[in-house]
């Protein structure tokens, strides 16, 4: 089927996609958009349909190692990239640079950094591996729309990136802050795979959804940098840039919100339903107790009902006299 929509890959073209010839040679870049497209689809459908439905009648598989070996090489590997893009971007300076980059540029340094981007690329792939980890391990709750729309669009605009410019200085502000979280993040997953013995100690995991929010702030101020000071750059990447991360950072602030605070007008809502079901519950009990007490005297005392409402009952004695 995908094939048959590659006719469609003008489309790409027309919004200033055209490939570099410098990716031509990368293995999975060379490829029609499309096609990643196609792919990227099939892990969401097995991610939310397929792998629940295959493991619903499976036991939860304990990969409790595996999860610790990945995450602890899938650490290292970012703080590779967080050491390689210090040295490379002349210490960040290269980020003061708001000219789109010369796609013509064939020096060593430039395929030196392809290639780097390409390896970087593959790692976001291998991130896939948690939701599978998710899948396996029967935790489905944990797949929400936050979780595949990260692990999809990071791919994809990764793809987008090696296959029109892959040596925008963007990236390395992207490849700095988040290649930095993720070294903090798998280390918490990695140690958190080691069993409950561990978990008392892990009490710092809602800091990293902190600094995930403080990373989207800062690629929505470059992305505005460049739209103020960029030269030549297309305009979808002008948009992309402006556009993703207030997504991003509305996604991680309401799962933040979730997961880790609760508003003052959720507390107020909780204790408002909670004093409902109180006054209902307390009227019920009077009602009982009116409708017993109707039904026999008291000691000398007889029971007075005011036009027939159970809630005006009052205690006369019996020379009609009411007692107070």
């Amino acid at each position: 089927m995908w094939w048959k929509l590659q006719q469609f890959d003008f489309l790409f073209e027309y919004v200033g996609m055209t490939p570099d010839f410098r990716t031509k040679h990368l293995l999975w870049v060379n490829v029609s958009p499309i096609l990643v497209i196609w792919a990227i689809i099939n892990c969401v459908i097995f991610a939310k349909i397929i792998g629940p439905e295959v493991m619903r009648g499976l036991p939860a598989f304990d990969v409790r190692w595996l999860m610790f070996i990945y995450n602890i090489t899938m650490s290292a590997c970012n703080g590779f990239a967080v050491y390689k893009v210090v040295s490379l971007s002349d210490y960040f300076r290269i980020l003061l640079n708001f000219d789109y980059p010369d796609r013509m540029d064939c020096s060593t340094r430039s395929f030196y950094l392809i290639h780097l981007g390409y390896l970087y690329w593959l790692s976001k792939i291998l991130d896939l591996w948690d939701t599978s980890f998710f899948v396996i391990r029967k935790k489905f709750s944990q797949i929400t729309l936050l979780h595949v729309y990260h692990h999809t669009v990071v791919p994809l605009f990764g793809f987008i990136l090696l296959r029109v410019n892959p040596i925008l200085p963007c990236v390395f502000l992207f490849t700095f802050i988040n290649s930095t979280v993720h070294v903090i993040m798998y280390s918490y997953y990695g140690l958190a795979a080691l069993g409950p013995w561990i978990q008392p100690y892990l009490w710092w995991k809602k800091y990293i959804t902190i600094l995930q929010l403080y990373q989207f702030v800062l690629y929505g101020f470059y992305g505005f940098l460049i739209w103020i000071f960029g030269q030549n750059y297309p305009v979808f990447w002008l948009y992309l840039g402006l556009t993703q991360p207030p997504l991003f950072f509305w996604l991680f602030f309401d799962f933040y919100m979730k997961a880790y605070n609760r508003t003052a007008m959720d507390i107020w809502r909780a204790l408002l339903m909670y004093r409902r079901r109180h006054r209902h519950h307390r009227r019920g009990q009077d009602r009982q107790t009116n409708k017993e007490i109707k039904k026999k005297p008291i000691n000398n005392m007889t029971i007075m009902n005011d036009n027939n409402d159970d809630n005006d009952l009052y205690l006369t004695k019996k020379n009609g006299s009411k007692v107070d």
